[in-house]
């Protein structure tokens, strides 16, 4: 199972790797890149996710430690680009930002919920952490 997820999140997230180049601005990569986790939890089962948890912890664990060794380097090299773009609030700590989300995106996952309603709650949490990084500059983008 975790082969089969590995390999998905190789593939998507290779999305990644080009969207800052792509991207005329922080905002806008940070726009797609919520696009991408909110399309990913789309393509995601909620079957796949009970798997894990209840089979193979040990998988979901490495699960995470793959998510942590890419999206938090990820979000935190957008936060230095935002800053430095000036679209980006100044006293804003790219560190606890990206873990940040990441917890809060991990802790609504393994929430056991519905999976409609996890797909709805990653959406707004997606949209609350792209406004509070935004200064006013940034959101007339």
């Amino acid at each position: 199972m975790l082969s089969v997820v590995s390999h998905t999140m190789n593939k998507k997230t290779a999305f990644l790797l080009i969207n800052s180049s792509l991207s005329p601005s922080a905002v806008s990569e940070l726009n797609n890149f919520f696009k991408f986790v909110g399309e990913s939890m789309a393509e995601l089962d909620a079957d796949i996710m009970t798997e894990l948890r209840h089979y193979d912890p040990e998988a979901l664990d490495e699960l995470r430690e793959m998510i942590d060794q890419r999206l938090t380097p990820y979000l935190r090299k957008n936060i230095e680009r935002g800053l430095n773009e000036g679209f980006y609030r100044n006293n804003l700590d790219s560190e606890q930002y990206a873990s940040t989300y990441l917890y809060v995106l991990g802790t609504v996952l393994e929430g056991g919920r519905d999976w409609n309603e996890t797909k709805r709650t990653i959406t707004h949490i997606n949209d609350i952490f792209m406004h509070g990084v935004l200064n006013a500059k940034g959101m007339r983008i």
